[in-house]
């Protein structure tokens, strides 16, 4: 009896999840249309409700009434959100998180309040502005799950956890930390693949960004293996850890892996998807021909133009990887309005409603001023960005500052400053080169090339007024 109530509730679940999608893609909004698919796909599984492994460990709801019929009211709201999530309507998933959370605080339900936070700390894990909230929010729905004891919900907050730990300066220590703690939590599952799948990729995600680039392939390799055995060849999570796997790739092997990776989320998200855009961006990186990594992004960056025009940041992004991708083709008549476009994108946005660095929005304003001639107003930003970036030896803030050097270099170079743009072009130079071995694509070398070019043409130059 108990196991068949458990099974029931799960169908519920699915059931809810099911309804809610179906009303959120009644919405006439163009958004919705081009996140349809991954409405979809990620309806959660049925199977889940067949393991009575899985439901028998389950712990037993509380027979209090009053608690009961706040989670039966709860539990629908919560579907909602992941549906709105799925849909492109962050803002509504966020609001209505918030809303969820602060109602679960009101109920003596552990389990409930550890799902709400769970369900929020989702929402934003991808945010790279903000990644001090995404830890305390994850931080939250770990320790409520974990005295909860629901060791699936606590195991995936601390995966999440961890990812955004590994992200912040000088936290790394502590998302290896985690890292520990979730391999012991995976003991306690009584079916832990999804959740391993999970924390070996998370886990290559931190070593990657401290460096470790031999340690990150093997968790990817590892993390391919469990979703691909686990998951199912085709799953989403599964062209995740392929392009996370090519990116620590020998060259000759990237190829194939964005190419399965890329299949995997047209077919389940669509090709215009944002998140299959961000993928595509990525793997254009990796491409040694510009015209071939145009061809790659311009479709999506036009399908995202027609179905999110509010989509400022990852319009603006893409339009920017496209300048320099046709810049690298020597046409400067594209790259000058990829640049513009992007530009124009960020100017007049809401700084708070950008999902977007301040660091790159000073780089992608920096590069469209190559064009207008806006040197005064961009060597401004550039320098106070240069400020408050740390003085760290990790290889993406090298990166960070050798990217705003080289902008630096460039714009001083053309105000006829040149010993100040000599000075900002060797830093660039040679944060460039610490970072080199490390920096996983192919536009850091390009850039690269474009700094040591632009530093000899001013020596060039000194020597010829001299």
């Amino acid at each position: 009896d108990t196991l068949l109530d458990r099974r029931m509730a799960c169908l519920e679940q699915r059931r809810a999840a099911l309804r809610e999608a179906a009303t959120v893609l009644a919405q006439p909004d163009p958004s919705v249309a081009l996140h349809a698919l991954a409405v979809v796909s990620r309806l959660p599984d049925l199977a889940r409700c067949d393991d009575l492994e899985r439901l028998a460990a389950e712990v037993p709801a509380t027979s209090d009434p009053a608690v009961l019929a706040a989670t039966a009211e709860l539990q629908p709201k919560l579907a909602r959100v992941q549906a709105l999530e799925h849909a492109g309507l962050p803002q509504a998933a966020v609001q209505l998180a918030d809303e969820l959370v602060a109602a679960a605080e009101s109920v003596a339900d552990r389990g409930l309040l550890a799902e709400a936070l769970l369900t929020r700390g989702r929402l934003e894990i991808n945010r790279l502005d903000r990644p001090g909230d995404q830890e305390e929010i994850l931080g939250r729905a770990f320790l409520t799950a974990f005295g909860a004891r629901l060791d699936e919900l606590a195991t995936e907050a601390l995966a999440l956890r961890m990812y955004t730990r590994g992200r912040i300066e000088g936290r790394a220590a502590l998302a290896l930390d985690d890292l520990a703690l979730a391999r012991e939590m995976l003991t306690r599952l009584p079916a832990a693949g999804r959740l391993r799948g999970l924390v070996l990729n998370n886990a290559g995600a931190v070593h990657l960004a401290s460096g470790d680039r031999p340690r990150a392939a093997s968790l990817f390799r590892d993390a391919l293996a469990e979703r691909e055995a686990t998951l199912g060849r085709e799953h989403l999570e599964v062209a995740y850890t392929l392009v996370n796997l090519a990116l620590v790739s020998p060259a000759d092997e990237r190829a194939s892996l964005l190419r399965r990776g890329l299949q995997i989320l047209d077919r389940q998200l669509g090709e215009a998807h944002p998140q299959t855009l961000e993928a595509r961006l990525a793997a254009s990186m990796l491409l040694p021909d510009p015209d071939q990594a145009r061809a790659m992004i311009a479709p999506g960056c036009a399908a995202l133009a027609r179905f999110a025009p509010g989509d400022r940041t990852r319009r603006a992004r893409c339009e920017a990887v496209l300048g320099h991708h046709a810049a690298e083709a020597d046409d400067r008549q594209v790259a000058a309005s990829a640049f513009l476009s992007a530009d124009a994108l960020l100017a007049d946005a809401d700084p708070e409603s950008l999902r977007m660095p301040a660091h790159e929005v000073a780089e992608i304003r920096g590069r469209a001023a190559l064009y207008t001639g806006d040197h005064t107003r961009a060597i401004t930003r550039l320098r106070d960005q240069l400020a408050r970036l740390p003085a760290s030896d990790e290889w993406w803030q090298q990166l960070r500052r050798a990217e705003l050097s080289l902008l630096l270099g460039l714009h001083l170079d053309s105000t006829r400053d040149h010993p100040a743009a000599r000075e900002a072009l060797t830093h660039a130079v040679t944060d460039f080169e610490r970072a080199s071995s490390e920096a996983p694509d192919t536009l850091h070398r390009q850039r690269l090339a474009l700094a040591r070019a632009a530093l000899e043409i001013g020596r060039a130059s000194c020597r010829e007024r001299v």
